[in-house]
């Protein structure tokens, strides 16, 4: 489905299991995919924090996409399980706010992590996975700011390496300047 959703029938894909995320793209955007469903059941077991974090950690673009839409899953979950939330005097007003309340709390800790987005269909968060996925993959300069290329992320050992060599070259032109102006 997600060869043919991005539009990537002619290239080059491998369908493998990944230790963190659901699709990777070049081993620097990396994405978990949920479903409301999904979503609710990451949330009570407790595995979508640890999730997301992980993700975040190993690639330098990490996202959460969620398909759905909460209010109507949760109204079809209250419906489901209705006899015990009458037996409790809980309506569906109170069941949706209460479970609604969970779920912002939940994707605002989510947006501390990683960045969070949410659709109400495949084919929209099929569509976004690919076009963001391209604008972080893709090197530009807008209004003068750059962004660090993908070897910044890729080697950080490297480029803090490369920063203190840059910031010591700093120090000894200062030098020579002061040394300069002292004569």
């Amino acid at each position: 489905v997600a060869v043919k959703g991005f539009g990537l029938e002619g290239c080059s894909v491998s369908v493998e299991s990944l230790l963190f995320g659901d699709y990777l793209f070049d081993d620097v955007v990396v994405w978990e995919y949920k479903t409301v469903s999904d979503f609710m059941s990451s949330l009570f077991n407790e595995t979508l924090f640890n999730e997301v974090f992980n993700q975040s950690e190993k690639y330098p673009f990490s996202f959460l996409i969620i398909e759905g839409d909460f209010n109507s899953f949760l109204y079809k979950q209250y419906y489901r399980r209705g006899k015990s939330h009458k037996e409790s005097g809980e309506n569906v007003k109170e069941y949706i706010n209460r479970n609604m309340n969970m779920v912002n709390g939940a994707i605002r800790r989510c947006r501390t992590i990683c960045n969070v987005l949410q659709f109400k269909t495949q084919g929209e968060c099929l569509n976004e996975i690919y076009e963001q996925s391209m604008k972080c993959l893709n090197y530009k300069e807008y209004g003068g700011m750059v962004r660090p290329s993908l070897e910044y992320h890729r080697n950080p050992c490297k480029n803090v390496l490369m920063e203190i060599c840059l910031f010591v070259l700093w120090v000894l032109v200062l030098i020579d300047m002061t040394l300069l102006m002292m004569l």
